[in-house]
């Protein structure tokens, strides 16, 4: 079973932050123990403070008020505009804060799990725009792309264990307050509990899809 309280990461687009993910990490080492991941090549920093904060799905911290160094410091290599939103994976390591520009709410990429076990694993990702052949064969092909990768050598450490998959086109119809979907649904039927794996995918998706076409990712 996955928990429902789990350690805060925080996770910044590169074009939140006003340096290079590497400068900015000697900037936050300078205030105490921390812990940081490049992500996806340096398209996004991963930022774990050792005095971690505990927090719910929704990015609520119980009884949990104090202001750390880390945040503050945080404000010398942020831009001011940005645009946070909260993610989950099918991994009990953590619940994701994710910083992302302002300017794109309206393409806007969301992860959400609603499984409570990380095996075995049903994701889907969609959108509610017809992307065509072309769309969904690009979207398709960056995660078989990534699954290699993330089945071989693994990412910051974690291997994902996944001896098959199977992948079929997903839609689903409209129901208030969501959207239709349309995309691809991935039945994986054994796999090991992972984090940065699902962050690397997700990374590699916003990256590589043009922001009209991105997707979101669904764990069910």
């Amino acid at each position: 079973m996955l928990s429902n309280i789990r350690p805060q990461l925080l996770v910044c687009a590169a074009e939140v932050l006003t340096c290079a993910p590497e400068r900015a990490v000697s900037a936050l080492q300078q205030t105490g123990p921390i812990t940081t991941w490049i992500i996806d090549g340096g398209s996004a920093l991963a930022i774990k403070d050792h005095d971690e904060t505990l927090i719910t799905r929704d990015g609520y911290s119980p009884e949990d008020t104090r202001v750390r160094a880390v945040n503050r410091a945080l404000n010398d290599v942020m831009v001011s505009d940005e645009l946070c939103l909260f993610g989950s994976f099918p991994s009990s390591k953590f619940f994701v804060a994710f910083a992302f520009p302002k300017r794109e709410e309206p393409h806007r990429m969301v992860t959400h799990c609603e499984t409570s076990s990380y095996s075995p694993v049903r994701l889907r990702l969609h959108t509610y725009k017809d992307l065509g052949d072309a769309g969904f064969a690009k979207v398709r092909a960056i995660f078989e792309e990534w699954f290699p990768e993330a089945t071989g050598q693994g990412f910051h450490g974690e291997v994902f264990d996944c001896p098959k998959f199977s992948m079929e086109r997903f839609a689903a119809p409209s129901r208030e307050p969501y959207p239709r979907q349309l995309g691809w649904e991935i039945v994986m039927p054994h796999t090991n509990e992972v984090f940065f794996p699902w962050l690397e995918l997700f990374f590699q998706l916003r990256r590589r899809l043009p922001k009209s076409q991105r997707v979101a990712l669904q764990f069910v």
